[in-house]
Protein backbone atom coordinates (compact mmCIF):
# COMPACT_ATOMS: atom_id res chain seq x y z
CA UNK A 1 0.00 0.00 0.00
CA UNK A 2 2.79 2.42 0.94
CA UNK A 3 4.16 1.85 -2.68
CA UNK A 4 0.58 2.72 -4.24
CA UNK A 5 0.82 5.92 -2.72
CA UNK A 6 4.76 6.46 -3.83
CA UNK A 7 2.94 6.11 -7.01
CA UNK A 8 0.02 8.15 -6.78
CA UNK A 9 2.81 11.47 -5.81
CA UNK A 10 5.20 10.37 -8.79
CA UNK A 11 2.53 9.03 -11.25
CA UNK A 12 0.36 11.56 -13.38
CA UNK A 13 -2.41 9.20 -14.09
CA UNK A 14 -5.65 9.86 -11.66
CA UNK A 15 -6.00 6.70 -11.20
CA UNK A 16 -3.38 6.59 -9.26
CA UNK A 17 -3.92 9.56 -7.64
CA UNK A 18 -7.27 8.78 -6.41
CA UNK A 19 -5.80 5.29 -5.23
CA UNK A 20 -3.26 7.38 -3.07
CA UNK A 21 -5.99 9.50 -1.35
CA UNK A 22 -7.77 6.22 -0.25
CA UNK A 23 -4.77 4.53 1.16
CA UNK A 24 -3.50 7.40 3.44
CA UNK A 25 -6.43 7.11 6.05
CA UNK A 26 -6.07 3.59 6.03
CA UNK A 27 -2.43 3.35 6.49
CA UNK A 28 -3.04 5.99 9.29
CA UNK A 29 -5.64 3.91 10.78
CA UNK A 30 -3.50 1.10 10.96
CA UNK A 31 -0.58 2.84 12.43
CA UNK A 32 -2.58 3.91 14.74
CA UNK A 33 -3.78 0.94 16.03
CA UNK A 34 -0.48 -0.35 16.43
CA UNK A 35 0.25 2.62 18.38
CA UNK A 36 -2.37 1.66 20.36
CA UNK A 37 -1.20 -2.12 20.73
CA UNK A 38 2.44 -0.97 21.97
CA UNK A 39 1.02 0.75 24.62
CA UNK A 40 -0.87 -2.46 25.74
CA UNK A 41 1.98 -4.72 25.46
CA UNK A 42 3.90 -5.87 28.41
CA UNK A 43 6.67 -7.76 29.58
CA UNK A 44 6.33 -10.27 31.80
CA UNK A 45 7.81 -12.97 33.65
CA UNK A 46 5.71 -16.24 34.19
CA UNK A 47 6.50 -18.56 37.11
CA UNK A 48 4.23 -21.73 38.61
CA UNK A 49 3.57 -19.61 41.07
CA UNK A 50 2.37 -16.25 39.65
CA UNK A 51 2.68 -13.38 36.32
CA UNK A 52 5.43 -10.48 37.61
CA UNK A 53 5.04 -7.70 34.98
CA UNK A 54 8.38 -5.81 34.55
CA UNK A 55 8.16 -2.04 33.79
CA UNK A 56 9.89 1.13 34.07
CA UNK A 57 7.98 1.53 37.05
CA UNK A 58 9.38 -1.45 38.97
CA UNK A 59 7.69 -4.89 39.11
CA UNK A 60 3.96 -6.10 39.55
CA UNK A 61 3.12 -9.58 40.81
CA UNK A 62 -0.63 -10.53 39.12
CA UNK A 63 -1.02 -13.85 40.86
CA UNK A 64 -3.09 -16.83 38.56
CA UNK A 65 -6.69 -16.95 40.96
CA UNK A 66 -7.19 -12.63 39.97
CA UNK A 67 -7.14 -13.75 36.46
CA UNK A 68 -10.30 -13.30 34.80
CA UNK A 69 -9.50 -14.76 31.28
CA UNK A 70 -6.45 -15.67 28.79
CA UNK A 71 -6.43 -15.42 24.81
CA UNK A 72 -4.78 -15.80 21.74
CA UNK A 73 -6.03 -14.40 18.52
CA UNK A 74 -6.00 -17.41 16.02
CA UNK A 75 -3.49 -17.07 12.65
CA UNK A 76 -2.10 -13.95 14.22
CA UNK A 77 2.25 -13.82 13.86
CA UNK A 78 4.00 -13.22 16.10
CA UNK A 79 1.99 -14.16 18.64
CA UNK A 80 0.18 -11.90 21.32
CA UNK A 81 -1.28 -13.38 24.21
CA UNK A 82 -4.02 -11.36 25.80
CA UNK A 83 -4.75 -11.38 29.52
CA UNK A 84 -7.40 -9.91 31.75
CA UNK A 85 -6.99 -9.55 35.16
CA UNK A 86 -8.75 -8.18 38.31
CA UNK A 87 -6.26 -5.59 39.99
CA UNK A 88 -6.91 -5.56 43.63
CA UNK A 89 -5.15 -2.34 44.11
CA UNK A 90 -6.96 -0.16 41.64
CA UNK A 91 -9.78 -2.36 42.31
CA UNK A 92 -10.42 -2.93 38.34
CA UNK A 93 -10.13 -5.06 35.41
CA UNK A 94 -7.18 -4.66 33.49
CA UNK A 95 -6.44 -5.89 30.08
CA UNK A 96 -2.32 -6.54 29.50
CA UNK A 97 -0.69 -7.73 25.88
CA UNK A 98 2.40 -9.90 25.97
CA UNK A 99 4.12 -11.53 23.32
CA UNK A 100 5.97 -14.51 23.93
CA UNK A 101 9.54 -15.03 22.73
CA UNK A 102 9.65 -15.21 18.61
CA UNK A 103 12.83 -17.12 18.24
CA UNK A 104 10.33 -19.94 19.67
CA UNK A 105 7.82 -18.91 16.75
CA UNK A 106 10.29 -18.65 13.93
CA UNK A 107 9.51 -22.23 12.69
CA UNK A 108 6.50 -22.72 13.56
CA UNK A 109 3.93 -23.40 11.19
CA UNK A 110 1.02 -23.80 13.39
CA UNK A 111 -1.41 -21.48 12.75
CA UNK A 112 -4.21 -22.92 14.53
CA UNK A 113 -2.79 -24.41 17.96
CA UNK A 114 -2.14 -22.32 20.96
CA UNK A 115 1.48 -21.09 21.95
CA UNK A 116 3.22 -23.21 24.69
CA UNK A 117 3.18 -19.85 27.11
CA UNK A 118 -0.84 -20.00 26.24
CA UNK A 119 -1.36 -23.73 27.80
CA UNK A 120 1.58 -22.92 30.49
CA UNK A 121 -0.17 -19.73 31.95
CA UNK A 122 -3.76 -21.41 31.13
CA UNK A 123 -2.84 -24.45 33.20
CA UNK A 124 -1.47 -22.46 36.42
CA UNK A 125 -4.67 -20.21 35.99
CA UNK A 126 -7.10 -23.83 36.64
CA UNK A 127 -4.66 -24.87 39.48
CA UNK A 128 -4.88 -21.79 40.95
CA UNK A 129 -8.32 -21.02 40.57
CA UNK A 130 -10.50 -24.10 39.87
CA UNK A 131 -13.86 -22.19 39.61
CA UNK A 132 -11.87 -20.45 36.10
CA UNK A 133 -14.14 -21.39 32.94
CA UNK A 134 -12.65 -21.54 29.17
CA UNK A 135 -16.10 -20.19 28.25
CA UNK A 136 -15.65 -16.97 29.94
CA UNK A 137 -12.43 -16.34 26.89
CA UNK A 138 -13.22 -14.18 23.98
CA UNK A 139 -13.01 -16.14 20.62
CA UNK A 140 -9.97 -16.21 18.67
CA UNK A 141 -11.38 -15.88 15.51
CA UNK A 142 -12.81 -12.43 16.74
CA UNK A 143 -9.65 -10.88 15.43
CA UNK A 144 -9.55 -12.45 12.12
CA UNK A 145 -13.22 -11.42 11.44
CA UNK A 146 -12.42 -7.93 12.73
CA UNK A 147 -9.69 -8.09 9.70
CA UNK A 148 -11.66 -9.57 7.00
CA UNK A 149 -14.34 -7.14 7.57
CA UNK A 150 -11.83 -4.13 7.50
CA UNK A 151 -10.33 -5.62 4.20
CA UNK A 152 -13.59 -5.91 2.31
CA UNK A 153 -14.55 -2.45 3.87
CA UNK A 154 -11.70 -0.88 2.61
CA UNK A 155 -11.95 -2.89 -1.14
CA UNK A 156 -15.45 -1.80 -1.40
CA UNK A 157 -15.06 1.82 -0.29
CA UNK A 158 -11.73 1.80 -3.25
CA UNK A 159 -14.09 0.28 -5.90
CA UNK A 160 -16.82 2.62 -4.97
CA UNK A 161 -14.12 6.29 -5.58
CA UNK A 162 -11.42 5.14 -8.18
CA UNK A 163 -13.41 5.53 -11.20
Amino acid sequence: MLFGVFMGLISEEPNSFHFMLVSLPIIGLFSFLFLMLSFRLRRVEASKKQIIIKSLRGKKTINYQDIEWISQPAMIRPVLISINYFDRENEQSVKILIMPDTLSQLFSFSLFEEHEMTTFLRENILIHNPAYSKTNEPSRWIPILQIAAVATASMLLMKLLLP
